[in-house]
């Protein structure tokens, strides 16, 4: 149970049905299944800096990032006047340590090798010493532990640079409030969802990990000897990807099947015209999937490339193309027929090139077969 202490010094236990840890890097459930990721170990060290005429050369509202070969800094405005400006380094690679005594040296040393933030410093008062906190990335060797929920920053933590933070935390929010309000709401489904929610809880921390490979790839890239970003490259080349969408099927993901042969021949070959698609194949399964503000077990379509069953890919239902191909003569008004429904449904536009990929899916994995009908 839990013990809370009230103002006025009363205590009160209770034992909750569902506990979400929403304590971020303090982690006060979450650290004990913590997992570092040794390999890529970051101090983010921090200075504050007030001007009182400003900074002509940013805007006072843009956040700013700058790379350097030794690391990466960046400045988000505090207030209209002050800045807090931060050098992302590896502690092994400069021998720093959070709450060293030289944090304030090793600051304007690596302020030294930048430019913008250079700038920024120069122009201004700093406002006490320099001050390191821990920025390594973290994941979790389990997210739900029992009926106990890890959420946002208390399950994993991505790299700054990701620049997806404030995404990834509202999603794992809304995930945890999902997978509560299915387990309170139809209790049968609880371990389901609990199961659920870990579940995309480590895709959207792979994923999120894996968008950084460009990144870094872009900045170490070259002839020059940086190893803080060969470092780096070099772990993110080891990493698998993963999908962020929670209702994402297991199985390849987009950029996968763009380049598989069978797939691209099936999509080209609905661009140049087809007529109407027959169902062939339909094997389905019961697997958990998001509809609204519940975890349901719906039917998803079993097929080669996706053997644990698919329902939704590219915010397109799948069974709903094969349950509506039949009336089409073409896939030109299949495509008319799908936006139709979802429109009815109230679901956001449907992207063409998205729609047409699809198909191309289902044709390529013998869900629809196209027909010799071109009237």
């Amino acid at each position: 149970g839990v013990e809370v202490v009230l103002d006025g010094g009363d205590r009160v236990g209770f034992r909750p049905g569902w506990l979400l840890d929403c304590t971020g890097r303090a982690g006060v459930l979450g650290r004990r299944h913590r997992v570092l990721e040794t390999a890529a170990p970051t101090l983010a060290v921090i200075r504050r800096y007030e001007n009182a005429d400003g900074w002509p050369n940013v805007e006072p509202t843009h956040a700013l990032v700058e790379s350097v070969e030794r690391g990466w800094a960046w400045s988000v405005p505090t207030l209209e006047r002050e800045r807090h400006v931060a050098v992302m380094l590896d502690p092994e690679l400069h021998a720093v340590m959070e709450g060293a005594d030289d944090l304030t040296a090793a600051f304007e040393a690596e302020i030294d090798h930048t430019s913008l933030m250079r700038s920024i410093t120069t122009l201004a008062r700093p406002v006490g010493p320099a001050w390191a906190v821990t920025a390594s990335m973290y994941t979790s060797s389990t997210f739900a532990d029992g009926r106990a929920l890890l959420v946002g920053d208390a399950a994993s933590f991505v790299d700054p640079m990701s620049s997806y933070g404030v995404k990834k935390a509202l999603a794992s929010g809304w995930l945890a409030a999902v997978a509560v309000n299915t387990a309170i709401r139809t209790p049968e489904m609880a371990a389901a969802a609990a199961e659920f929610f870990g579940r995309r809880e480590r895709a959207m921390y792979e994923s999120l990990r894996g968008g950084l490979a460009p990144h870094v790839a872009g900045v170490g890239g070259g002839e020059r000897n940086d190893p803080f970003w060969e470092r780096r490259a070099e772990w993110l080349a080891d990493q698998p990807g993963s999908a962020a969408d929670p209702n994402a099927p297991d199985g390849p993901d987009a950029a996968t099947l763009r380049d598989d042969p069978e797939v691209r021949a099936a999509f080209h070959a609905l661009r140049l015209g087809s007529g109407r698609l027959r169902t062939g194949r339909r094997d389905t399964v019961d697997r958990p999937l998001i509809i609204g503000n519940r975890l349901r077990m719906a039917p998803a379509l079993v097929t080669p490339r996706f053997p644990e069953g698919v329902r939704y890919f590219r915010d397109i239902d799948m069974l709903r193309v094969v349950h509506l191909a039949a009336a089409s003569r073409n896939p030109g008004a299949l495509y008319e027929s799908y936006s139709e429904w979802a429109a009815r449904e109230d679901l956001p536009p449907v992207d063409l090139a998205n729609f047409i990929g699809v198909v191309a899916l289902l044709v390529a994995d013998g869900v629809l077969v196209p027909g010799a009908d071109r009237s």
